[in-house]
């Protein structure tokens, strides 16, 4: 269900969601299996993402209510807060704040994401999630998240698309050349030889 909606740009398939919601239910119906009360509530969290199909701002704000109970129940699931911390930056991300460069609920996400750094401090989704919380067009909000970018430059050193993410910092805060924020100097080297 979670592939059917892309997280940050408001990009939701509707009917991508609700089918792969009622087939999964009918997959749990049919082969007997009693789910926990967290799986079930995760099911139930990811639907509201698809529940109101007239608005994608509506989704947002129940799928945030709603794994915001579920991270409250469970402290310590890491993933369910980070979960939380992304839901809390789609809301920061839509268009109603479009204009604000601190929406009150990126600042929340930023707090609940760091939550879930001290319980997990490599994190790759924490860390990916706070660098987008930090990454605004103002150098002393996005310098906060230097520490952030290179924890995760170090974590993710194979995953293509999260090679990138540092880039998000350093472009903002002017700090690292183009070599130092791709590449290590052994890569850099590797590159320029052939």
């Amino acid at each position: 269900m979670i592939r059917c909606k892309h997280a940050l740009w408001s990009d939701t398939d509707f009917d991508c969601g609700l089918a792969a919601y009622h087939a999964a239910k009918s997959m749990l119906k049919k082969s007997n299996i009693t789910l926990t009360h967290l799986q079930s509530s995760l099911i139930s969290t990811v639907y509201q993402w698809y529940a109101n199909q007239s608005s994608i701002t509506a989704g947002e704000n129940a799928f945030l209510s709603s794994i915001a109970n579920v991270s409250q129940t469970y402290p310590n699931e890491t993933d369910i807060r980070v979960l939380w911390g992304l839901s809390l930056l789609n809301v920061a991300y839509d268009r109603a704040f479009k204009g604000e460069i601190e929406p009150k609920s990126m600042i929340e996400a930023r707090e609940v994401l760091k939550t879930a750094l001290k319980m997990e401090p490599n994190h790759p989704g924490a860390l990916h999630y706070l660098i987008h919380a930090y990454d605004v067009d103002q150098v002393d909000i996005a310098e906060k998240a230097a520490d952030y970018a290179l924890i995760y430059n170090k974590t993710v050193l194979t995953l293509s698309h999260a090679q990138h993410m540092p880039a998000h910092i350093w472009m903002r805060t002017g700090k690292r050349s183009f070599r130092d924020i791709f590449f290590s100097k052994d890569q850099y080297s590797f590159i320029h030889k052939n």
